[in-house]
């Protein structure tokens, strides 16, 4: 019988001691899975933050595999009709020649359908004209000629002499 009792109490010692560890451990697992949470809400934020600075290319989202490889076929068909040409047969190894092919011409005009949706062309105009002037304001004439470029290409004036005046010194242009 003694023994039983020493083997009692050694073992309620030792669930104690394993319950002490037990606490001891939550504590800082808790903490840690709270600076987790918390980690991941700042970074929610600063993605959310982030997003905002490149609208709108942050709203933009790519077409998926099947989108794609359709689209491909269709501009392969069109031009076949278009040439007057007969086309292949609608087969894997088809298909693929032709998403790979026209992989290019199909994102683009998916994202000119994009564009022209919610005002999408006057945001990125706008932001194009943020870019020029933080380039501007930076004295980052390589930016400033690139972002003028780009305002220019889609039919937006920039006061060259203006910049000029503001980014270099007098007599030097763009």
């Amino acid at each position: 019988m003694g023994f039983i009792s020493k083997f009692k109490a050694q073992y309620n010692v030792y669930k104690n001691a394993l319950g002490d560890v037990s606490r001891e451990h939550d504590l800082i697992i808790l903490d840690a899975e709270r600076a987790l949470k918390q980690a991941r809400m700042n970074r929610d934020k600063d993605l959310e933050t982030v997003a905002g600075k490149f609208v709108p290319a942050s709203a933009w989202t790519e077409l998926d595999k099947e989108q794609k490889n359709k689209e491909a076929w269709n501009i392969y068909l069109e031009e076949c009709a278009l040439a007057n040409a007969a086309h292949d047969s609608l087969n894997y190894a088809n298909e693929r020649t032709a998403a790979n092919k026209f992989s290019c011409v199909v994102r683009n005009r998916a994202i000119l359908r994009f564009l022209v949706q919610n005002d999408n062309q006057e945001k990125l105009i706008s932001y194009a004209k943020s870019k020029f002037v933080q380039a501007r304001d930076e004295f980052d004439t390589r930016g400033a000629k690139r972002f003028r470029a780009l305002l220019a290409a889609v039919g937006q004036e920039v006061d060259i002499e203006e910049v000029a005046s503001q980014l270099l010194y007098p007599g030097h242009r763009l």
